[in-house]
């Protein structure tokens, strides 16, 4: 079929929803995916993320070979560009003044993001989703602006992991029955790919010498690792599992930017307390990996109400349904647990952290829990109800979302709770900005603990995780991208999105693929420094405080409001989420 042929099957798609069966299957997908994704034809910009990685080693293999072709094919009329796994440009070339200035024009320059769900149909984007060599011509791309233009993508294959890495596409103005454009954009892939590894080989070759020299010298446990590969001794590997691994490469990847050996402790899930002795891997100058000597110092504790101190861990034996290892939030369900028979305790936090979850942890032994919701609550029938409970001493109640309440309808809840004492177990739960406990129903005879934010408990994630999955494995690259993530939305986010990236796959380990694009696209597109952490968190705070008030938050942290959007962007923080989990909903 002509490139205008496709035209009016085009727009009676974007008029009518339906396909032509002249359409190609592939391009008929594709429409169909885009028209889900709400991407509108008519828009004129790419979403823009300057913020990838100048030194990735994709970029480094792919700068060579992409200037050699863009020497030999001189004045042709082609580009080529190379994209990442998620759509974003990372590099172009092209030698036609012409061409460079249409695509100046159309915004087809590095860091834009020409994925599908943001640009619709279009080489780069349809490659990615297909797996495959994919060529779009004229009028089968989704968006106006790029129906003049021809593109042929072909995915460039990791060497070693044998998964796509990114893609190069080969562009020019309509010409659909050139195919001298596949052939070239194949042999940029196998070129980069070759080049991949040559250097990826050279690395694993120099680690795996330097791993199998100190495995000699030890009996103890050893992991060397990279970005890519994880190396470990039998006295290692039975220690952790898959969904350590991003633990034990957060905790490792310190040693990359000092000369020094760290010493410290790593807690993990199982709760193997282990000493850790972590260097960077050299050769020649460059940072190549990390080492890490391993040894256990204890292993599951047993239950007690000792504050959890960097020295002293003490893992809590939890119940059912509560799942942590964070230090702040031991703490609260301990400081909980101790109180909860002498006096209500309230428990507090942003929204979607799990106060609920804490609320019922901190009465799991109780033989009967009667639940309130504030948020559905007629307080005609509610609050008696809640006091012939407690006249007739019923074990245990869970008053969920109390800051609901009219003030009126508080003080008469907050006198019938004072007034049972320590008769009945009760715990009330209390959506609040950052940092408030103390001005948390204040006139309640209560213990008040505080459940932390998400972001501020990161060894937590790959436990969440797990437990969300269940038997389901997840494959360590979803943990490593989903590490990266602020979590504004706190553990119902997180709950979301592990449940809807399960459903994306229905059977098998959970693949990156499987998690939702906009959630791969909000990823950070390089790891943050521990200082971005820190400067991340400060600035959520803010907005958690100030109740998503953008102005008020950037006075707050001393800083402008164009600096504090520039710094969510950075992070690939969705602004808009932000602002959606300040709001009073959720427990």
């Amino acid at each position: 079929m002509k490139i205008d042929d496709v035209a009016p099957y085009r727009e009676e798609f974007l008029r009518s929803g339906t396909t032509s069966l002249a359409v190609r299957e592939d391009i008929a997908s594709s429409w169909k995916r885009s028209s889900s994704w709400s991407v509108r034809p008519d828009a004129v910009e790419a979403p823009y993320h300057p913020d990838f990685n100048p030194e990735s080693r994709l970029l480094r293999a792919a700068g060579p070979v992409l200037r050699s072709m863009a020497e030999s094919l001189g004045s042709l009329g082609l580009s080529l560009l190379v994209g990442d796994s998620e759509g974003l440009i990372i590099d172009r070339r092209v030698q036609d003044n012409r061409l460079l200035g249409r695509l100046d024009r159309f915004n087809v320059t590095p860091g834009r993001l020409f994925s599908e769900d943001a640009v619709g149909t279009n080489a780069i984007g349809t490659a990615i989703e297909l797996g495959r060599t994919t060529r779009i011509n004229g009028h089968e791309h989704y968006w106006d602006i790029f129906v003049g233009f021809t593109c042929v993508a072909v995915p460039i294959m990791d060497p070693i992991g044998g998964k796509p890495i990114g893609t190069v596409d080969v562009t020019c103005t309509s010409d659909d029955a050139n195919p001298m454009l596949d052939l070239i954009a194949a042999q940029a892939a196998r070129a980069i790919e070759a080049r991949l590894f040559e250097h990826q080989s050279a690395v694993e070759r120099a680690l795996l010498e330097r791993f199998l020299s100190a495995n000699r010298k030890t009996r103890g446990g050893l992991v060397v690792l990279s970005d890519r590969i994880l190396m470990a001794n039998p006295q290692a590997s039975h220690l952790f599992n898959d969904v350590d691994h991003p633990l034990i490469w957060d905790h490792a990847s310190r040693a990359l930017s000092t000369d020094s050996t760290i010493d410290d402790e790593l807690l993990l899930p199982n709760g193997r307390l282990i000493g850790t002795r972590t260097y960077a891997l050299r050769d020649g100058g460059d940072v190549i990996g990390s080492m890490m000597e391993m040894r256990v110092i204890a292993e599951e504790r047993a239950p007690n109400h000792t504050p959890v101190t960097p020295k002293h861990r003490a893992d809590c034996l939890l119940p059912p349904g509560l799942v942590s290892e964070d230090r702040a939030l031991l703490n609260a369900y301990q400081t909980g647990a101790a109180a909860i028979r002498e006096r209500a305790v309230v428990v507090s936090g942003e929204p979607g952290v799990g106060k609920a979850t804490m609320g019922r942890a901190l009465l799991a032994d109780a033989p009967h829990v009667h639940e309130f919701d504030s948020a559905l609550a007629d307080e005609n029938r509610w609050l008696p109800e809640i006091a012939d409970l407690l006249r007739s001493g019923c074990d245990a109640i869970l008053i969920q979302h109390a800051d609901l309440l009219p003030p009126a309808v508080s003080g008469r809840l907050v006198a019938l709770i004072n007034s049972a004492g320590s008769r009945i177990r009760c715990v009330l739960t209390y959506t609040s900005g950052f940092s408030e406990t103390a001005t948390v129903l204040p006139d309640l005879d209560a213990e008040r603990v505080r459940v932390p934010p998400l972001r501020n408990r990161p060894s937590d994630l790959p436990l969440l995780i797990a437990a969300q999955a269940g038997p389901r494995r997840v494959a360590p690259e979803v943990l490593q991208l989903l590490m990266r993530l602020s979590w504004p939305g706190n553990v119902r986010e997180l709950r979301a999105v592990v449940r809807k990236a399960m459903e994306n796959s229905s059977h098998g380990p959970v693949e990156l693929s499987a998690v939702p694009a906009d959630v791969r696209r909000a990823a950070p597109r390089r790891p943050l420094t521990r200082f971005e952490q820190a400067e991340m968190h400060a600035v959520l705070d803010a907005l958690t405080e100030t109740n998503g008030n953008k102005r008020d938050a950037a006075a707050l942290l001393g800083i402008s409001r164009s600096t504090l959007y520039r710094k969510l962007q950075q992070a690939g923080v969705e602004l808009d989420n932000v602002l959606l989990s300040t709001g009073r909903a959720g427990g």
